[in-house]
């Protein structure tokens, strides 16, 4: 019968490294399998002596990484043998080592550099703010895009970063505003899987100054609209001063009984005021964020409003020479040297008023209530709050009052 079981290997010995006697000293050649240089090699030695003690190195290193010895070439070893000498002391093993490269190494192959970040950031951000707030989020991203455009964001630093920054915004509040700006196309990062962590959690944070927040008087309110008036021939006044202010009214009223920005107000119209609703809808091509929002028509601004004929309640709100006119309205009234105050007057006698946070914030725009209560609320008391809702136009009189 023919025997149909194929014959058995024999397994392979392990090649020999027995010295052999030549000419001048001993030869031992060494297979790729344990050899330094992952290749066979031809070892001369002088002495027979000097033969064996580089055999059994060999075999020492090999016996050293165990089983694994069969998978490792003995240039493997000798490398792997540097590194855990580089890592002694450190607590730390070879292994852990590698998982840390090869997550790096991912990291790095996922990401991208900051201008491309910046680039893909800044388009979708650009759909959702106002033309001046992308001028603004340009103003301050430019500059650290010249810097850091070609670093790739998974290793770009704090430090790096927090050098780029101050080298660039020298005051507090243009470094303050510059991180604020720049800050989320790192969280965007982080969404898009482009980096890990965001440098800007480990960055000093920047104080400014503490102002004491401030709101105008229920006189200096009453002294801006009477200062809606035409001023072209009052002498008393700075030259740059004496404008007609009379068309005003709308735009103040707006400004300081809807809190309505002074950016926003440049870009409403009448189309915008919703008598019959009762609200005026700050459209997403008025809104700073382009967020949409409707703000309630509170009664006395109604009857502010209202003081403009139906047949004139078109086109834009802010009347020509808009700005220079509001510098002249804000000197007479006694409030010139205090920035956006129209809009924390509105927060903070709204506040006091209804007490209701969560509709002011509605109202103004705000994704959270922090910022109303840290930059808006000035210490308005409840009875000055009633007389601030109050004040009314004296329609009896032959010049427009403001009355309370």
């Amino acid at each position: 019968m023919t025997n149909l079981t194929p014959p058995q290997k024999r397994a392979k010995k392990a090649p020999s490294m027995t010295p052999i006697k030549v000419t001048g000293g001993h030869l031992v050649h060494v297979p790729a399998s344990v050899s330094l240089t992952g290749k066979r090699q031809r070892l001369k030695f002088t002495t027979k002596r000097e033969a064996g003690i580089e055999i059994e190195r060999i075999k020492s290193m090999n016996r050293k990484w165990g089983t694994e010895s069969a998978k490792l070439t003995a240039a493997q070893a000798e490398d792997a043998a540097q590194a855990l000498s580089i890592l002694s002391g450190h607590n730390i093993t070879l292994a852990a080592v590698a998982e840390h490269w090869e997550q790096w190494k991912t990291d790095q192959d996922a990401s991208c550099t900051f201008a491309e970040l910046w680039k893909e950031y800044t388009v979708l951000k650009f759909q959702e703010v106002s033309d001046s707030y992308a001028d603004s989020i340009k103003y301050y991203g430019e500059p650290i895009l010249e810097k850091l455009g070609k670093v790739t964001v998974s290793e770009l630093t704090t430090r790096q970063l927090e050098k780029a920054l101050t080298g660039q915004f020298k005051t507090p509040r243009q470094l303050l505003n510059a991180k604020r700006t720049i800050r989320p196309a790192f969280s965007f990062a982080i969404r898009r899987g482009y980096a890990s962590a965001n440098p800007f959690d480990q960055m000093e944070t920047t104080k400014l100054p503490q102002k004491e927040i401030s709101a105008i008087t229920i006189e200096q309110a009453k002294t801006a609209f009477n200062a809606c008036a035409d001023h072209r021939k009052d002498k008393k006044l700075k030259k740059s001063y004496r404008l007609d202010c009379s068309d005003c009214i709308p735009a103040l009223a707006i400004m300081l009984f809807a809190g309505v920005r002074p950016k926003e107000i440049e870009r409403l119209d009448w189309s915008a005021i919703h008598f019959d609703h009762e609200v005026i809808t700050i459209g997403q091509g008025v809104a700073k964020t382009r967020s949409m929002r409707n703000i309630p028509i509170e009664p006395n601004l109604r009857t502010w409003l209202e003081l403009t004929p139906k047949s004139q309640r078109q086109g834009s709100i802010v009347p020509l020479n808009w700005k220079e006119k509001v510098k002249a309205i804000r000197h007479i009234g006694g409030f010139s040297h205090l920035q956006d105050v129209l809009r924390h007057s509105f927060a903070s006698y709204h506040l006091a008023a209804h007490a209701d946070l969560n509709a002011l914030q509605e109202s103004m725009g705000h994704s959270t209530s922090e910022m109303i209560l840290r930059h808006y609320k000035a210490l308005v008391r409840k009875k000055d709050a009633v007389e601030f809702w109050s004040i009314r136009p004296d329609s009896t009189a032959p010049q427009i009052q403001a009355t309370a």
